[in-house]
Formats: structure tokens, C-alpha cells, sequence
């Protein structure tokens, strides 16, 4: 197996390589704050990750 074979490459780096969770903490903070939604960053990610899983 030569990587001339190949025209693209593509790497699971989801979590591993990229810090997700304070990209999204931040965008749902300033959502929560504006809103005024007393939540704490945990309480935002775990509720944002059931709406996403569904």
C-alpha cells in the first residue's frame, strides 16, 4: 500500500486532537447569558449532548 494509492486522507482527532467541548461551553454560555439562563457549563454540555445524540 503506496499513499500515492490514496487522494485523501481522513483522521479521527474528535476530542483527541480538538478541545469540542469549550468551543461549544463558550457559544452556549453567551447563548445562556443572553437568554438569561442560569446554568452552569456542565448543565449546558450534558443537555446540549441529549439534544445532540437525538
Amino acid at each position: 500500500m503506496e499513499f500515492t494509492d490514496f487522494e485523501a486522507l481522513s483522521f479521527d482527532c474528535y476530542g483527541t486532537l480538538i478541545d469540542w467541548e469549550a468551543g461549544i461551553a463558550k457559544v452556549l454560555r453567551t447563548w445562556a447569558d443572553k437568554n438569561g439562563i442560569a446554568a452552569s457549563d456542565e448543565e449546558l454540555l450534558t443537555a446540549f449532548s441529549v439534544h445532540e445524540a437525538a
